[in-house]
């Protein structure tokens, strides 16, 4: 694909048309759409944002309050989908089963607050999940 510019990168292309094709089908009106990058990916997912009245859902494999910062800050989704599993350790009062149910929670949001010093020999890691490539165009296929 060319542009103005020159060569439009292939997995920025590919997300267009992805998203192109899933707008044109928007008489079935989805909540959302999950995942729709590479969630390592913020910018490209911040672009897709723009072009979309849909909201975008990310978020179960973001390791770090930070990740979902980044997320928020370049406005490249509103529905954030952490993985309670992922951050197990990491949280000062997790949920209790209780009969077959959690209860509801007390405080603001989920009602869970991190554990700093349980996170603290993590803090500052760029933690990143391990990439598989394409062999034909090098791109990032590890979803």
């Amino acid at each position: 694909m060319k542009t103005k510019r020159g060569d439009f990168p292939r997995h920025l292309a590919f997300a267009l048309l992805l998203l192109s094709s899933a707008v044109a089908q928007a008489q079935v009106t989805p909540f959302f759409y999950e995942e729709i990058v590479n969630c390592q990916n913020v910018d490209l997912m911040a672009e897709l944002a723009r072009t979309t009245h849909i909201p975008i859902a990310t978020g179960e494999r973001i390791f770090t309050k930070w990740g979902f910062r980044e997320i928020l800050e370049k406005g490249a989704a509103t529905i954030l989908q952490p993985d309670r599993a992922l951050g197990e350790g990491y949280i000062k009062n997790p949920f209790k089963v209780r009969d077959g149910y959690v209860d509801l929670p007390s405080g603001p949001g989920l009602g869970i607050e991190l554990d700093e010093e349980a996170m603290k020999d993590k803090i500052g890691h760029d933690w990143r999940n391990a990439e598989t490539y394409d062999p034909d165009d090098g791109s990032v296929v590890d979803w």
